[in-house]
């Protein structure tokens, strides 16, 4: 079954309160309590195309997926990607049990990773232009 995610992807982003996050973007109150509760049976793409460009972040990466009676896990199928028992990272926790000395390494490694990502999606970009010429 694939469910939206949105409260731990914020979370994860380090928003605390995603009500008033949500608010500021215009969505109401109904579909903030749907989104927030993770029971959704429909995303407006207006509101994932928001989330996707205010959070820098995929469409994919607001979504988990678990097997469930009706599906067959298929071990290396793309939803494995996105499979709920691979939980979110706790960034967050695991930095508040750091040494000032160990957070400046973990931000080193952040910024690298980040510049990587980045290098990686511009190439990304180019090779998706070079083939629609």
């Amino acid at each position: 079954m694939l469910a939206f995610n949105l409260r731990n992807v914020l979370k994860m982003k380090g928003i605390d309160e995603p009500y008033p996050w949500l608010r500021k973007r215009a969505i109401s109150d109904d579909i903030i309590k749907r989104y927030l509760s993770g029971k959704v049976v429909k995303v407006d793409m207006r509101h994932l195309e928001i989330f996707c460009y205010d959070l820098n972040l995929r469409p994919n990466d607001f979504f988990i997926w678990q097997p469930d009676r009706h599906t067959r896990d298929i071990e290396n199928h793309a939803l494995q990607e996105i499979r709920s028992d691979q939980p979110l990272p706790d960034v967050d926790s695991i930095a508040k049990k750091l040494s000032t000395k160990s957070l400046r390494k973990l931000e080193e490694a952040a910024r690298k990773i980040a510049e990587e990502e980045i290098e990686e999606r511009k190439k990304n970009i180019e090779a998706k232009k070079k083939g629609k010429k």
